[in-house]
Protein backbone atom coordinates (compact mmCIF):
# COMPACT_ATOMS: atom_id res chain seq x y z
CA UNK A 1 0.00 0.00 0.00
CA UNK A 2 2.72 2.31 0.78
CA UNK A 3 3.78 1.64 -3.11
CA UNK A 4 0.70 2.96 -4.44
CA UNK A 5 0.72 5.84 -1.97
CA UNK A 6 4.05 7.07 -3.52
CA UNK A 7 3.20 6.59 -6.62
CA UNK A 8 -0.13 8.57 -6.71
CA UNK A 9 1.28 11.38 -4.03
CA UNK A 10 4.64 11.96 -2.97
CA UNK A 11 6.29 11.07 -6.69
CA UNK A 12 3.99 13.53 -8.20
CA UNK A 13 4.72 16.29 -5.94
CA UNK A 14 8.46 15.70 -5.25
CA UNK A 15 9.13 15.86 -9.09
CA UNK A 16 6.92 19.44 -9.50
CA UNK A 17 8.88 20.71 -6.84
CA UNK A 18 12.12 19.94 -8.17
CA UNK A 19 11.51 21.39 -11.35
CA UNK A 20 10.12 24.54 -10.24
CA UNK A 21 13.10 25.20 -7.93
CA UNK A 22 15.76 23.87 -10.00
CA UNK A 23 14.12 25.32 -13.32
CA UNK A 24 11.90 28.27 -12.55
CA UNK A 25 11.79 30.21 -15.42
CA UNK A 26 10.73 27.09 -17.78
CA UNK A 27 8.48 25.89 -14.82
CA UNK A 28 6.58 29.37 -15.05
CA UNK A 29 6.46 29.24 -19.10
CA UNK A 30 4.80 25.96 -18.54
CA UNK A 31 1.98 26.88 -16.10
CA UNK A 32 -0.63 27.75 -17.56
CA UNK A 33 -0.40 25.29 -20.63
CA UNK A 34 0.19 23.03 -17.89
CA UNK A 35 -3.00 24.40 -15.98
CA UNK A 36 -5.22 24.12 -19.31
CA UNK A 37 -4.19 20.54 -19.78
CA UNK A 38 -4.79 19.48 -16.10
CA UNK A 39 -8.41 20.97 -16.51
CA UNK A 40 -8.84 19.12 -19.62
CA UNK A 41 -7.76 15.94 -18.69
CA UNK A 42 -9.78 16.52 -15.35
CA UNK A 43 -13.43 17.00 -17.69
CA UNK A 44 -11.83 13.93 -19.51
CA UNK A 45 -11.69 11.79 -16.40
CA UNK A 46 -15.15 12.93 -14.99
CA UNK A 47 -16.35 11.06 -18.39
CA UNK A 48 -14.82 8.22 -17.63
CA UNK A 49 -16.11 8.10 -13.82
CA UNK A 50 -19.25 9.06 -14.79
CA UNK A 51 -19.64 5.97 -17.33
CA UNK A 52 -17.76 3.49 -14.91
CA UNK A 53 -18.94 4.59 -11.61
CA UNK A 54 -22.77 5.97 -12.26
CA UNK A 55 -24.23 2.34 -12.54
CA UNK A 56 -22.48 2.02 -8.71
CA UNK A 57 -23.67 5.39 -7.11
CA UNK A 58 -27.60 4.69 -8.68
CA UNK A 59 -27.16 1.39 -6.08
CA UNK A 60 -25.13 3.34 -3.63
CA UNK A 61 -28.54 4.78 -1.83
CA UNK A 62 -29.34 8.53 -0.23
CA UNK A 63 -27.03 9.18 2.31
CA UNK A 64 -23.90 7.61 0.51
CA UNK A 65 -24.32 9.98 -2.29
CA UNK A 66 -25.57 12.93 0.49
CA UNK A 67 -22.01 12.34 2.05
CA UNK A 68 -20.07 12.34 -1.05
CA UNK A 69 -21.55 15.48 -2.19
CA UNK A 70 -20.79 17.19 1.65
CA UNK A 71 -17.21 15.62 1.50
CA UNK A 72 -16.35 16.63 -1.85
CA UNK A 73 -17.75 20.32 -0.86
CA UNK A 74 -15.68 20.35 2.27
CA UNK A 75 -12.60 19.35 0.62
CA UNK A 76 -12.80 22.09 -2.05
CA UNK A 77 -13.72 24.73 0.17
CA UNK A 78 -10.37 23.49 2.81
CA UNK A 79 -8.03 23.37 -0.37
CA UNK A 80 -9.45 27.01 -1.52
CA UNK A 81 -9.24 28.60 2.04
CA UNK A 82 -5.94 26.93 3.04
CA UNK A 83 -4.46 27.35 -0.73
CA UNK A 84 -2.36 31.07 -0.01
CA UNK A 85 -3.13 34.08 -1.54
CA UNK A 86 -1.88 33.47 -4.56
CA UNK A 87 -5.10 32.50 -7.06
CA UNK A 88 -3.66 29.90 -9.22
CA UNK A 89 -2.48 27.80 -5.97
CA UNK A 90 -5.32 28.32 -4.15
CA UNK A 91 -7.48 26.58 -7.14
CA UNK A 92 -4.97 23.86 -7.63
CA UNK A 93 -5.18 23.06 -4.08
CA UNK A 94 -8.38 22.94 -3.68
CA UNK A 95 -9.18 20.47 -6.98
CA UNK A 96 -6.23 18.48 -5.92
CA UNK A 97 -7.58 18.16 -2.58
CA UNK A 98 -10.82 16.84 -3.57
CA UNK A 99 -9.70 14.83 -6.61
CA UNK A 100 -6.25 13.34 -5.74
CA UNK A 101 -8.10 11.55 -2.58
CA UNK A 102 -10.22 9.74 -4.35
CA UNK A 103 -8.34 8.37 -6.98
CA UNK A 104 -5.82 6.83 -4.40
CA UNK A 105 -8.71 5.31 -2.65
CA UNK A 106 -10.27 3.48 -5.82
CA UNK A 107 -6.52 1.94 -6.53
CA UNK A 108 -6.38 1.13 -2.76
CA UNK A 109 -9.66 -0.22 -2.94
CA UNK A 110 -9.43 -2.06 -6.23
CA UNK A 111 -6.46 -3.87 -5.70
CA UNK A 112 -7.31 -4.41 -1.73
CA UNK A 113 -10.82 -5.48 -1.87
CA UNK A 114 -13.73 -7.34 -3.60
CA UNK A 115 -16.81 -5.96 -1.65
CA UNK A 116 -19.08 -4.08 -4.42
CA UNK A 117 -20.40 -1.88 -1.36
CA UNK A 118 -16.90 -0.27 -1.03
CA UNK A 119 -16.12 -0.03 -4.44
CA UNK A 120 -19.52 1.43 -4.58
CA UNK A 121 -18.81 4.21 -2.01
CA UNK A 122 -15.60 5.39 -3.71
CA UNK A 123 -17.22 5.47 -7.27
CA UNK A 124 -20.00 7.56 -5.26
CA UNK A 125 -17.39 10.02 -4.36
CA UNK A 126 -14.67 9.82 -7.16
CA UNK A 127 -17.80 10.92 -9.05
CA UNK A 128 -19.18 13.64 -6.96
CA UNK A 129 -15.22 14.84 -6.07
CA UNK A 130 -14.40 15.59 -9.91
CA UNK A 131 -17.92 16.70 -11.25
CA UNK A 132 -17.30 19.33 -7.96
CA UNK A 133 -13.49 19.74 -8.80
CA UNK A 134 -14.35 20.81 -12.69
CA UNK A 135 -17.29 22.78 -11.85
CA UNK A 136 -15.53 24.40 -9.73
CA UNK A 137 -12.04 25.10 -11.92
CA UNK A 138 -14.45 26.53 -14.80
CA UNK A 139 -16.12 29.22 -12.03
CA UNK A 140 -12.61 29.91 -10.63
CA UNK A 141 -10.91 30.42 -13.98
CA UNK A 142 -13.75 32.66 -15.52
CA UNK A 143 -13.77 34.63 -12.09
CA UNK A 144 -9.60 35.15 -11.97
CA UNK A 145 -10.43 36.21 -16.36
CA UNK A 146 -12.82 39.06 -15.08
CA UNK A 147 -10.26 39.94 -12.55
CA UNK A 148 -7.38 40.22 -14.72
CA UNK A 149 -9.58 41.94 -17.37
CA UNK A 150 -10.28 44.73 -14.65
CA UNK A 151 -6.81 45.21 -13.97
CA UNK A 152 -5.99 45.92 -17.40
CA UNK A 153 -8.62 48.18 -17.93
Amino acid sequence: MFKQVAEAQFLPIAVGLAFHEWLPGLAEDLEQPVFKIGSFLLLGMLVVILAVALPKVLTAGVLPVLGAVLFATSCLLIGHFLGGPEPESRLTIAVANSTRNAGLALAIATANFTDPGILGAIATYALFSSLAGAIYSNLYQKKLAKQEQKTQT
